[in-house]
């Protein structure tokens, strides 16, 4: 995967303190002699987000978000796509019924109360077959939404 996306010129985005992480690990030299990276060597693009930044193509708008404090990393984002109210994110997985959330879905929903991002649909990348919903969100740490 990696050669082909940085071969292919594929610009990552991710928070700022990701991007060494980054660049030591997708411009390392090429061990596989036959990847199409080894073949035609270039750097990872890169681009970096802080507390905020919003791409638009002028129909459409997506917003990245620093989830800060949180114990799983010091570099996760979320993507809101204001429009349709759609909250994107790829690491915090929403306890099974019954089950207790863990620290990184309480850090998640403390973010949201700070922030108030206006969202109505949830998609984690680990997503359950159901579609899952900002109430959803909250009531994994016992809280009715806002």
């Amino acid at each position: 995967v990696r050669d082909k996306v940085v071969a292919e010129g594929v610009t990552l985005i991710t928070h700022a303190n990701n991007k060494m992480f980054f660049e030591r690990a997708l411009n390392t030299p090429r061990t596989l002699l036959t990847d199409r990276l080894a073949k035609a060597p270039q750097k990872v693009k890169i681009e970096t987000v802080g507390a905020k930044r919003v791409y638009s193509d002028g129909t459409r708008t997506v917003e990245f978000h620093h989830v800060m404090p949180t114990p799983h990393t010091n570099g996760m984002l979320v993507a809101l796509i204001p429009k349709e109210r759609i909250l994107f994110q790829a690491d915090y997985t929403l306890p099974a019924a019954g089950q207790q959330p863990n620290d990184h879905v309480r850090a998640l929903v403390t973010f949201l109360e700070k922030t108030k991002l206006d969202f109505g649909t949830f998609i984690p990348v680990h997503a359950p077959a159901a579609p899952l919903t900002k109430a959803d969100v909250f009531a994994a740490v016992g809280k009715p939404a806002p």
